[in-house]
């Protein structure tokens, strides 16, 4: 998971960076289909299927993944980021333990609640608001952050229920096969949209910088990232992994400041501190109940 943060951390700003270049969904079209090829090799290399026998729920399962995480996640991610900046996107993002924490309270039933918890919770909401709300309305290469910012919520909402189904579906199937096989299914979705773009594009504008974006985000944003989330999500709760997945938007913040996409205002600094402590709260409060629970 910590190489998971490490890798993640700069990818905001040079998927902002490729979505100025490529449209959203040819840029998805390339990256669902060059992770494909990659994790075909994975998968197949380590024998497929065979051996395995997949139950229905197991591919409704391994669906629902390629549909939440991979196609509506990944296209308003991308879509969103086109029209908002990095470090609003990466915030946005950050609000994931929060709603996995809600979930897994009255949903999965797999938490308890606290004050602590819940404060928590409230200072990283706080801080995400702090930066949204005092955004300008647009910004370098976000010519409309209000509607890339809903985008992006909307985005959200189906990476917290891809976080949240996928430790049931990798416990039964496997790391690799809960990786590949949603992959594959983004692929097949995304390749009769993405075609008649690519027939249409002219790449003779895309520059070295374009190019990098769109094989980064295809091997590592769309390949390696969701390999080590499944191999973490195998071994981590859904709301341990959030927890962790919140230190990647605050690099990504940093990153988009020094790029130039953000101006180093008060308030992104104020939110940036209140996201952090919020991080810290819930981190604590959940460690501090399982040291408590272990006693007994």
């Amino acid at each position: 998971m910590i190489l998971q943060i490490l890798l993640i951390g700069p990818a905001y700003v040079i998927v902002k960076q490729t979505t100025a270049e490529f449209d959203p969904v040819l840029l998805q079209t390339f990256r669902s289909t060059i992770a494909g090829a990659v994790l075909a090799v994975v998968f197949f290399a380590r024998g497929g299927l065979k051996g395995k026998k997949l139950e229905r729920r197991d591919w409704f399962g391994l669906l629902g993944m390629s549909l939440s995480g991979m196609v509506v996640n990944q296209i308003l991610y991308l879509a969103g980021l086109k029209l908002t900046t990095p470090a609003n996107s990466a915030l946005i993002y950050a609000l994931t333990p929060m709603l996995v924490f809600a979930a897994s309270i009255f949903w999965l039933k797999t938490e308890r609640g606290s004050f602590r918890k819940g404060l928590g919770v409230g200072l990283a909401l706080a801080g995400v608001l702090v930066v949204i709300l005092t955004a300008p309305t647009t910004g370098r290469d976000a010519p409309n952050i209000p509607l890339g910012n809903a985008m992006t919520v909307v985005a959200l909402l189906a990476w917290t229920y891809y976080v949240l189904k996928s430790p049931s579906v990798v416990a039964r199937v496997g790391a690799v096969t809960a990786t590949a096989i949603p992959v594959f299914i983004a692929a097949a979705i995304f390749l009769p949209l993405g075609i008649p773009k690519f027939l249409e594009a002219d790449f003779s504008g895309v520059t070295p910088m374009g190019w990098f974006g769109l094989g980064y985000v295809s091997l590592y944003n769309s390949a390696l990232s969701f390999f080590l989330m499944a191999f973490a999500l195998k071994s981590l709760k859904a709301s341990q992994a959030a927890i962790y997945m919140n230190a990647p938007p605050i690099i990504a913040g940093l990153f988009s400041v020094v790029m130039g996409y953000d101006e180093p205002r008060a308030s992104l600094v104020i939110g940036g501190l209140l996201t952090v402590g919020g991080i810290y709260t819930l981190n604590s409060a959940r460690q501090g109940a399982k040291r408590r629970w272990g006693k007994q």
